[in-house]
């Protein structure tokens, strides 16, 4: 069972549930909070719930139609992910989840409690190993090593090393087809003996060079994704004019896209919960703890405020400010309406 404190959060119609929930677990070894079991007699239950859910590193909501519609329910979740505490969900009774914890994965105890309650307790368990080997590490000047991104392939290396091989060989192929040598260089017997030798070979040289250079051109047909299009580095065109077989002179519109500017843009952002990191126009979101790659977004769009980044797979569209702000999330409110909520804080890193 995990070592840190862990706090309920339920409605007071899953009463019956949450008691036996807490109980079990309390038997298990977890050190668990609920107010009905932990609230002494005299004492201000108000306070009592905000110093026990400062003091739980793990956060258990209890989902059910009830809970999901409670302000204070909803109140206690918003602080935990602010504060960057564990949350786990718990499926208690078939309900719409709402938007905020739609990303964490929950715990099903709906059809087998026997079931999720084994989940759960591996669940716990892992929390726990986590937190050990969080303790245990030692981090560099204090602080965890951010993901290491190779800057150059073993493609491009490979392309490089031939380029030079091709310039080379030119060289000394130049060389011996002119005889001209600098002034600060003297001929050696073996130099002088090769110039001298028959138009074979230099004809056999120049057919290495040839195969050299075409391995080159196939290499450099291939993708580069570090290469920018012309598109992006042009500058915009509103229209320019044509004229046509009639001499009357029409406008055509030529639709462009709007320059990609990553030169002063941020590459890596930090929040509670992991980091996001720019790899050419994909974002990478790092969570756990050593931080490790989990999702893959595509970057939309950007402007003065905001880089639109989208995670087609499971449908999800995010917003990272260009300072430090709210990572905004696009989703639908009480009233079915689209529009962006505050996710979380995220800083830029340099």
């Amino acid at each position: 069972m995990a070592s840190g404190k862990i706090f309920f959060s339920y409605s007071r119609d899953d009463s019956e549930f949450v008691l036996k929930l807490a109980k079990d677990l309390r038997a298990g070894g977890a050190d668990i909070w609920l107010d009905q079991l932990d609230i002494p007699a005299g004492k201000r239950w108000d306070a009592e719930i905000e110093q026990a859910l400062e003091n739980a590193q793990v956060q258990l909501v209890i989902l059910s139609p009830s809970s999901v519609g409670s302000n204070n329910v909803m109140d206690e979740v918003s602080y935990a992910l602010e504060k960057g505490k564990h949350v786990l969900q718990i499926l208690h009774k078939d309900c719409q989840i709402p938007f905020r914890l739609k990303r964490l994965q929950y715990l099903n105890f709906t059809s087998n409690y026997a079931a999720g309650f084994n989940d759960l307790s591996k669940a716990l368990t892992l929390e726990k190993t986590a937190e050990k080997e969080n303790d245990s590490k030692i981090f560099l000047n204090g602080q965890p090593e951010k993901p290491s991104f190779s800057q150059t392939s073993s493609e491009e290396q490979q392309k490089q090393k031939l380029v030079r091989e091709a310039e080379q060989k030119q060289k000394e192929r130049v060389r011996q087809d002119t005889n001209i040598k600098s002034p600060s260089d003297k001929n050696t017997p073996a130099e002088v003996s090769g110039m001298k030798k028959s138009p074979m070979k230099l004809i056999a040289a120049a057919g290495v060079i040839v195969v050299v250079l075409a391995i080159i051109i196939i290499v450099s047909m291939g993708p580069d994704e570090n290469t920018t299009s012309p598109k992006q580095d042009s500058e915009l065109v509103d229209s320019v004019p044509l004229e046509n077989n009639s001499n009357e002179q029409s406008t055509e519109t030529i639709k462009t896209e709007p320059v990609y500017d990553v030169v002063n843009s941020p590459d890596y952002y930090e929040h509670n919960n992991g980091a996001f990191k720019r790899d050419g126009k994909r974002w990478i979101e790092y969570g756990g703890n050593p931080l490790t790659a989990t999702f893959t977004f595509e970057e939309k769009s950007r402007d003065s405020d905001y880089i639109y980044i989208e995670d087609v797979s499971r449908g999800m569209s995010l917003a990272l400010p260009t300072v430090d702000g709210y990572c905004l999330q696009l989703g639908n409110n009480e009233l079915g309406e689209t529009e962006w909520q505050q996710l979380y804080y995220v800083k830029i890193a340099k």
